[in-house]
């Protein structure tokens, strides 16, 4: 699956903040089909210090802009993306 059709069916999904690790902050959210939606924002030392976020903090993969995307339906990937 590429991006945009990535974000044409998943794009509206909520995610949760979930954690940071190495420049890189995880997202994590569900679909009413059960399909688990994680998404990672940074990844870089220089894009990183942009972003302002709260441990509550919840987005779309649409607004989070993230440099990476996958999608799990049980232990099957349905969609993966990495920029």
């Amino acid at each position: 699956m590429t991006k945009e059709d990535i974000l044409k069916k998943y794009g509206n999904v909520e995610l949760k903040f979930r954690h940071y690790y190495k420049y890189t902050f995880m997202f994590k959210g569900e679909t009413p089909e059960g399909e688990v939606v994680y998404a990672n924002i940074g990844g870089d030392a220089d894009e990183i210090y942009r972003l302002d976020l709260d441990y509550n903090e919840t987005g779309t993969i649409s607004n989070l802009e993230p440099c990476s995307i996958s999608v799990m339906k049980g232990s099957k990937v349905v969609a993966d993306w990495h920029e």
